[in-house]
């Protein structure tokens, strides 16, 4: 690996190039020296590959991770919506029971207005008039009670 001109860095590369230019056979030098620049464009485009898949892998981890919890919080949006129903079902039918007393009550006000009834029947005994010599005798009782008391409360 040390060995490597692409891993080195580019001293190690400008090295390598001299080395294979002043060689005796240079066909072969010059076909060595284009494997080397090939197999680093290919470490290169290798390691930018593997970059771009972990990049990927995170991103996917991340929505997997996203996922497992919308799915996790499943269960407790089931509770809270099942709750919300039961209180509309207690509510609808505590409403339903109100009504229902109050079409009892108005029809229980409607009946008691017919409840007086005639026990017996009234007895004509003729024609009624005021008693006459009880009014005066009232009268006179008054008439004379009156000033005898406002004269003695004087004294």
């Amino acid at each position: 690996m040390l060995d490597d001109p692409c891993v080195v860095g580019g001293e190690r590369l400008r090295e390598f190039v001299l080395l294979a230019l002043l060689q005796k056979h240079k066909v072969k030098s010059r076909l060595h020296f284009l494997l080397a620049s090939y197999l680093c464009s290919i470490r290169r485009a290798m390691s930018q590959a593997r970059r771009n898949l972990e990049i990927q892998r995170d991103a996917v981890a991340s929505q997997y991770g996203q996922y497992n919890s919308e799915v996790a919080r499943t269960p407790e949006q089931e509770r809270i919506l099942t709750q919300i129903g039961r209180q509309q079902e207690v509510k609808s039918g505590l409403y339903l029971m109100l009504l229902q007393k109050r079409e009892e009550n108005s029809i229980s006000l409607a009946a008691t207005a017919d409840k007086g009834k005639l026990i017996e029947l009234p007895q004509f005994a003729g024609v009624i008039s005021p008693k006459s010599i009880m009014i005066m005798l009232i009268g006179f009782v008054l008439g004379l009670c009156i000033p005898e008391g406002l004269a003695l409360t004087r004294c």
